[in-house]
């Protein structure tokens, strides 16, 4: 049985659609697109718009839906236009398989399903998505939100840690951080006597530390691009979209420590998976360059299989 998860339960107002003539709707307010996640928001805006003007000779809309399988059940796309003002609005989702937005006015007004598929939900294909991912990176801007610190110390130890700690699948990867006390408060354990806990502080958290990256990111199809970034930018970027970031150390070569980096997009069920690799004198030498290999836009179903290659 999928497991439902209930996303919003919210009072909306339906702006008018702007633009008649390319049926642009749009429907949420951003207080709505602040609560749940605003790109399922802009999809379904985008896919009823399209839906509107649908026009293609020899596809109708139909099959278009049919193949994407998106459903409107109790009223159909037009209905979107006619809704009330006010109305409630609940968005469901069902495991990593759907969603289910729903809107009410005293009774059910307008259902629709759609699969939790990131290249229908985002409106490209991977191979757009992958060759995007640089720019978005590099133009990447801090969204400054940032999350309440918890911490908790570990046993028998002045050594603190992040809690809830949670972990990716298996439990070598976490996203958990660590930190020491003094009179001042907590500060993030950026060490040469605690090197794992550096490694993992760095790589999950904002600090100090920026040092340059050199990436190859591995295409669709047996292709690779290479750029720079900086872990600056890439904290980023995980941050603006959204990103729930884990770390697990694997076993190094010569020179340098290795760390797998899952960054993972849970609304739209996809991944990215970082293979750095890190100086051993990072943290006398800042301007040593990193390294990482990257593998984006990976289906969470698939995940799991790779990191355990990764792992050996």
């Amino acid at each position: 049985m999928l497991r439902k998860i209930a996303i919003l339960t919210v009072l909306f107002f339906l702006f008018a659609p702007v633009a008649a003539q390319t049926k642009i709707l749009h429907i949420f307010p951003d207080s709505i697109k602040q609560q749940c996640p605003a790109r399922v928001c802009d999809f379904i805006e985008r896919y009823a718009g399209e839906c509107l003007s649908w026009n293609v000779k020899g596809y109708p809309l139909f099959r278009k839906m049919s193949d994407d399988k998106v459903l409107f059940l109790n009223g159909d796309v037009q209905s979107l236009i006619s809704l009330p003002d006010t109305s409630h609005f609940s968005l469901t989702r069902y495991d990593n398989q759907g969603y289910e937005a729903v809107w009410t006015y005293d009774s059910t007004l307008l259902r629709m399903v759609f699969p939790i598929q990131y290249e229908l939900i985002l409106g490209k294909t991977r191979r757009e998505l992958e060759q995007a991912m640089e720019e978005a990176i590099l133009d990447a801007k801090d969204t400054g939100n940032v999350t309440d610190l918890v911490l908790e110390p570990l046993s028998d130890s002045a050594i603190y840690c992040t809690t809830p700690q949670q972990h990716y699948q298996i439990p070598e990867m976490t996203n958990t951080c660590f930190y020491r006390k003094d009179s001042g408060g907590y500060y993030l354990i950026i060490d040469t006597n605690y090197i794992e806990y550096s490694i993992r502080n760095i790589v999950l958290s904002p600090s100090e530390f920026n040092p340059l990256i050199s990436v190859t990111q591995l295409l669709y199809g047996l292709k690779k691009k290479e750029y720079t970034m900086t872990l600056e930018q890439w904290h980023s970027y995980c941050r603006q979209e959204n990103l729930t970031v884990y770390a697990g150390l694997k076993t190094g070569t010569v020179g340098y420590y290795e760390v797998v980096i899952i960054a993972e997009n849970n609304d739209l069920a996809y991944t990215h998976m970082l293979t750095m690799s890190i100086p051993h004198n990072f943290l006398n030498e800042e301007k040593a360059v990193w390294k990482a290999n990257v593998r984006s836009f990976i289906p969470i179903h698939n995940i799991k299989n790779m990191y355990k290659q990764y792992k050996q």
